[in-house]
């Protein structure tokens, strides 16, 4: 047993001088090592519940997420998604302004550099779900057919939010280079 000498001289004195001070002090201590022990007891209680919670919520959280989930990729064919960034690419190409060499530069370069950004677009708005040509084929092909009037109406809007969202990146892209010269003049 290690003795600290200056906290044992301390607890000596004040056993000798005051021996109730020393007593009454021990029992206060006691009382709140004991009320520490209940606390730890109720504290490892509630984080068991709250885990238990926490379990349970994410349980039924991946339940809900399953269900409310959307086809997923894995469920089309590759060469669908394939062909649906191919359509896509193609209508992003052509909404892209012609006439704009600031941006994709001039002659055969820029036209490469333009078609394949609008490919790389094309690419990335199929693999986030696109408008939902991949699904209408691969369920065209397993023989289910989705009622027309609700695939052109999930379509449109699809296509629509993200034909919004090309354009105002673009814009903002525009933005900046315009801001950049004007900077530089």
């Amino acid at each position: 047993m290690a003795v600290a000498i200056a906290t044992d001289l301390i607890l000596d004195v004040v056993k000798a001088a005051a021996p109730e001070v020393a007593q009454q002090a021990k029992s206060v201590l006691q009382a709140a090592a004991g009320r520490k022990a209940e606390a730890n007891a109720a504290s490892g209680l509630f984080e068991r519940q709250i885990a238990g919670l926490n379990e349970a919520a994410a349980v039924d959280l991946r339940a809900r997420l399953a269900a409310q989930a959307p086809a997923q990729s894995d469920e089309v064919p590759e060469a669908y998604r394939e062909f649906e960034a191919m359509v896509l690419g193609s209508f992003v190409q052509s909404m892209l302004p012609s006439d704009n060499e600031e941006v994709f530069g001039k002659g055969t370069a820029g036209e490469i550099w333009k078609g394949m950004m609008a490919e790389k677009i094309g690419q990335v708005m199929a693999e986030d779900g696109g408008v939902g040509i991949a699904e209408r084929m691969a369920s065209r092909a397993a023989g289910k057919v989705v009622p027309a009037d609700e695939f052109a109406e999930n379509t449109v809007n699809r296509a629509a939010s993200m034909v919004n969202q090309v354009q105002m990146a673009i814009l903002g892209d525009l933005g900046r280079l315009a801001l950049k010269d004007e900077d530089q003049a």
